[in-house]
């Protein structure tokens, strides 16, 4: 069995592993972007709002800190 094979299986076992697997991508590919033009915006909307419906708690807890961050970051880039 290689790596990828016991992965996906771990992930297969808990639905909550596999959301919060699939969010941490999600809230990677955003961060390493680093832009705020107009696509920048709109994937960290997305982003937030994947957070936002999250089944987990704790990582829809998470979207309360995104929408902080999209304010601090607003203030900072509007003249």
């Amino acid at each position: 069995m290689t790596l990828l094979q016991l992965w996906e299986i771990l992930l297969g076992i808990d639905p909550e592993l596999e959301e919060a697997m699939r969010l941490n991508r999600v809230f990677t590919h955003m961060y390493e972007s680093r832009t705020y033009d107009k696509a920048g915006k709109q994937l960290f909307n997305e982003t937030y709002l994947e957070f936002r419906n999250s089944q987990i708690n704790e990582l829809k807890g998470f979207s309360g800190t995104l929408k902080e961050w999209r304010v601090l970051q607003e203030e900072h880039t509007t003249p």
